[in-house]
C-alpha cells in the first residue's frame, strides 16, 4: 500500500510547481483586491516548515529561510507597487520571476546557487525599499536595508565558511555598509526608466548589488588563498569605475 503512495521525483517536481503556480496566483489576486496584507500571511503560512522541531528551533529556523522568505515579500510589494484595475503583463513578468526563483533559483545549493540567491533577493528588496520611500520613510529604509544586507551576506558566507562567528562579523560590517549606502543614497533618488516609464530600476540598487558583488568575489578569492594585491587592485578599481558610471552619468534629484 506504502509503495503505491510513494510519490516518484517527477511526480513530486509536478505537484511542487502546481503548489507554487497557485500560490502566486492567490498572492496576485489578493494583492489586485486590495487584501495585500492576507498575501502576506498566507506566504508567511506557506513556510510552516519553520515551526518544526519545536520553539527552541523556531529563530535558527526562520534565519535559515530568511532570504526565501525577504525574496518572497518583496515579490508582494512589487505586485503591490504595480497594482492597478487590471491585471497587467508586468505584474505577470513578476509572477514569473517568482516561479522561476522557486523551480530554477532556489533549489540549487553550493557557493553559485547561494551567491545568485544572495544577489537577486538584495537587488529585488533593495529596489522595492526605495520604491516605497514615500510609505517608509528613510529610517525604515535603513532598517529594512541593514536586516537584507545581513541576511544576504550570510546566505552567501556560509558556503564559504564554518566559523559562525567570523560569518556573523562580515555580515554586520556588509549590513553597515549598506545601511549607511541607503542613507546617502535615499536623500537623491535616481530611477532609470524601461518599459515607457512604467518600470523604475533604482540607481541605488545597482550600487549597492555591485558593491557587493565585488566584495563578494574578494572574500571568495581571499577564503581560496589566490587573492594577490594586483588581483584586489583590479577588483577595487572596477568597482569605483562602475560606481562613478552609474553616479556622474545620471541627474541626481533632491529628495530631502
Amino acid at each position: 500500500m506504502l509503495n503505491k503512495l510513494r510519490v516518484s521525483r517527477p511526480q513530486w517536481q509536478i505537484i511542487r510547481l502546481g503548489l507554487s503556480v497557485g500560490l502566486i496566483l492567490a498572492v496576485l489576486y489578493l494583492v489586485q483586491a486590495g487584501l495585500t496584507l492576507i498575501a502576506v500571511l498566507l506566504v508567511l503560512a506557506s513556510k510552516w516548515q519553520i515551526i518544526r522541531g519545536g520553539p527552541r528551533l523556531w529563530i535558527h529556523n526562520f534565519w535559515d529561510n530568511i532570504v526565501d522568505i525577504i525574496f518572497v515579500l518583496s515579490i508582494i510589494a512589487l505586485l503591490e507597487v504595480y497594482s492597478g484595475t487590471n491585471i497587467s503583463l508586468l505584474q505577470l513578468g513578476i509572477v514569473g520571476l517568482y516561479l522561476a526563483w522557486q523551480i530554477l533559483i532556489k533549489p540549487h545549493a553550493g557557493i553559485l546557487g547561494h551567491s545568485i540567491q544572495a544577489l537577486l533577493t538584495m537587488a529585488l528588496a533593495i529596489s522595492v525599499i526605495f520604491l516605497m520611500k514615500s510609505v517608509l520613510g528613510i529610517a525604515g529604509m535603513i532598517m529594512l536595508a541593514w536586516i537584507v544586507a545581513a541576511a544576504a551576506a550570510d546566505h552567501f558566507l556560509i558556503t564559504v565558511t564554518d566559523d559562525t562567528s567570523l560569518r556573523k562579523l562580515l555580515s554586520f560590517i556588509w549590513a553597515l555598509i549598506v545601511a549607511q549606502a541607503v542613507w546617502l543614497l535615499g536623500h537623491w533618488l535616481v530611477f532609470y526608466p524601461f518599459w515607457g516609464g512604467r518600470v523604475l530600476f533604482p540607481q541605488a540598487m545597482l550600487v549597492i548589488v555591485a558593491m557587493g558583488y565585488i566584495f563578494g568575489i574578494i572574500y571568495f578569492d581571499h577564503h581560496q588563498k589566490r587573492l594577490s594585491r594586483k588581483r584586489l587592485y583590479s577588483y577595487l578599481s572596477l568597482m569605483a569605475v562602475i560606481i562613478l558610471v552609474l553616479i556622474t552619468g545620471s541627474e541626481w534629484v533632491s529628495r530631502v
